[in-house]
């Protein structure tokens, strides 16, 4: 998890997540070797709004976070995502001032 994430869900998500692989008799992806950076990895999301779809589908989420825990985040994660959505990046303002 990134530096911002809170501790204890990011921990118990870990802790879930293991015990639901184990429970499921899921195989973990081969070894990553070289840089993260430049690996392709089709299993984590780009952005936050591919983030929220993928945990909206999580049946493990719900099944070991519950229901509770997965509902508050999905409303934080989705107002996060309307808020985003209506602001101009500075990107946006470099790259389209002088076209508009």
């Amino acid at each position: 998890p990134g530096a911002d994430a809170n501790p204890y869900l990011a921990f118990a998500a870990t802790i879930a997540a293991g015990l639901w692989g184990i429970e499921h008799k899921l195989q973990p992806p081969a070894e990553l070797k070289g840089n993260a950076y430049e690996a392709k990895s089709p299993n984590v999301p780009l952005s936050l709004h591919e983030a929220v779809s993928e945990l909206e589908k999580s049946k493990a989420a719900r099944a070991t976070l519950g229901d509770a825990v997965v509902d508050h985040y999905l409303h934080a994660a989705k107002a996060e995502v309307r808020a985003f959505d209506r602001s101009v990046t500075a990107w946006e303002r470099e790259r389209y001032f002088e076209r508009i």
